[in-house]
């Protein structure tokens, strides 16, 4: 069986690499759907079947390029903390993003607006992400996508409950120790102006339903 990782950026996924390193001896990297459908694809199928763990900032949909049973994981943040977070992430790393330093309220408002690859990270990325390509709404179509093909959705602020799960239902040995990587530490939404994160649940409506739905199947 192969494990895919879809790393939706600003939810932890660094920190579970370190987990996943222990767990999986031979994995790949993949970044971007244009490289899977050009490359990966083409690659032999041995070496394909010899994978164990896919991971990368991609959205669904690599499991039809592989032969063998696919099982997806990621994790799902509170979408107003993840776009916080994103934001001093990227004053932290401007050149990134090729951005001047800005408020909050201008980060998602005129940034996004001017910015494609910001636009599709923070507003309902997440829900871009897990839903992948195909017809019909991206809100139910990514729904769909966790009911039917996901171990597990961790969520963020679960991490060591998601992680117990996992190593419950991949299989993975009692190696799940870590080491929190790429942390940025940011005020709390309740510190930032009502419009602003007004703006924020308005350009995240599929990211907050999501969320929620994760939530409830977490448990609680």
């Amino acid at each position: 069986m192969t494990v895919i990782f879809i790393h939706i950026p600003r939810t932890a996924g660094a920190t579970l690499y370190s987990i996943l390193d222990r767990q999986y001896a031979c994995r790949r990297e993949i970044y971007g759907e244009t490289i899977v459908a050009e490359h990966f694809a083409e690659q032999p199928e041995t070496w394909r079947m010899n994978i164990q763990l896919l991971r990368g900032h991609i959205p669904f949909g690599l499991h039809p390029y592989l032969a063998q049973p696919c099982q997806y994981i990621t994790f799902l943040r509170d979408p107003v903390d993840r776009i916080i977070s994103h934001y001093y992430y990227t004053q932290a790393y401007p050149a990134h993003y090729h951005l001047q330093p800005m408020s909050l309220h201008d980060y998602v408002t005129k940034a996004i607006e001017s910015n494609a690859e910001l636009r599709e990270e923070l507003s309902d990325g997440q829900t871009f992400q897990i839903a992948g390509s195909g017809p019909g709404d991206m809100l139910e179509r990514a729904k769909e996508n966790v009911r039917r093909h996901f171990a597990v959705v961790g969520l963020t602020e679960r991490f060591d409950e998601s992680i117990s799960l996992m190593q419950e239902r991949l299989g993975w040995s009692d190696d799940v120790g870590y080491v929190r990587r790429n942390v940025i530490h940011h005020p709390r939404a309740s510190e930032f102006p009502a419009r602003t994160l007004a703006r924020i649940r308005e350009i995240n409506q599929a990211d907050l339903e999501l969320y929620e739905f994760a939530r409830r199947r977490f448990g609680g």
